[in-house]
């Protein structure tokens, strides 16, 4: 079962090529640049210290618009989408170009752009949001950072890692250990070793040396962590858990929860909306026109 909430908002990027060859990345700003520099062999990110907090997405569409040289490609746009659509299958949570979006009221979206880096935000910012891809033909890279934006954190920054791996920060220079901090973004299941959110057992570790171990019960997953290979069970999962089904009904911001069909006298419809807290499914029902559907709150 997911805990439910919301956590701390992270700058994050991941990618891991067959050949474990990664980079480090900082979205830049509002002029869509990525710098990105390697690191040796291994990639790095900006993940967690002292930043804000995401937010879920809202009324059950996850919308992207695609940067100019993007747009110029229709194979890096089919890929983005259909790595979207695979990861929101079956949820309550639709894959929305902003171009249909905006007509519905949606003001909140990713900025899609074809960056020296992968790197993503985690959850929803407000606004616009930067998300870089760079190696645009593996499919589950491109599903790691929409993952990011939809809420999750890297794997082994779970708030159970401890219970099945061991961080051994002594093999990791002191300015990457920050990307290894537990951050509890209150959606996730299960640890998973398998995720594609995992980080790969030598990433931002000194030459010849590990940064994450699994515990002597768990051994037989240390060669699992950090594949790029497919969605595990969980990456799927753990999304479907936290936005709902493809039954769930949307109402204004939120999604209407399950057990509520009579809401104040009202058996169908939406003319009440869930005030969005951290938790997409709490809140008081109040009359529509009295939320704030910028921001989720009365």
């Amino acid at each position: 079962m997911i805990t439910r909430g919301w956590g701390i908002l992270l700058l994050v990027c991941l990618s891991h090529l067959a050949d474990s060859t990664h980079a480090q990345q900082t979205v830049a700003s509002e002029n869509e640049v990525i710098r990105a520099r390697v690191d040796g062999a291994r990639a790095s990110d900006l993940s967690g210290a002292g930043q804000g907090n995401g937010l879920p997405w809202a009324n059950g569409r996850f919308v992207y618009e695609f940067s100019p040289e993007v747009q110029l490609d229709p194979r890096k746009m089919e890929a983005f989408e259909q790595a979207c659509r695979r990861l929101l299958e079956n949820t309550a949570l639709k894959c929305v170009n902003r171009s249909q979006a905006v007509a519905m009221g949606d003001r909140d979206y990713v900025y899609v752009v074809a960056g020296n880096g992968d790197a993503s935000y985690v959850g929803r910012q407000g606004g616009k949001q930067l998300l870089s891809i760079l190696i645009w033909n593996n499919p589950n890279i491109i599903s790691h950072e929409i993952k990011h934006a939809l809420g999750w954190g890297h794997e082994q920054q779970h708030p159970n890692r401890d219970e099945y791996v061991d961080i051994l920060f002594e093999n990791i220079p002191l300015e990457k250990q920050e990307n290894f901090y537990v951050h509890d973004n209150g959606n996730e299941g299960d640890y998973d070793f398998d995720s594609v959110m995992h980080y790969y057992p030598t990433d931002f570790s000194r030459p010849a040396r590990k940064s994450i171990r699994a515990k002597r019960k768990y051994q037989s997953y240390q060669s699992v962590m950090g594949q790029r290979d497919h969605l595990s069970k969980i990456d799927l999962l753990e999304i479907q858990e936290f936005y709902g089904d493809s039954s769930v009904e949307w109402c204004g911001i939120s999604r209407k929860p399950r057990g509520s069909s009579n809401l104040a006298g009202f058996s169908t419809g939406c003319p009440w909306v869930c005030r969005l807290q951290s938790n997409p499914s709490v809140g008081a029902w109040v009359p529509g026109e009295n939320c704030d559907t910028s921001s989720g709150q009365m």
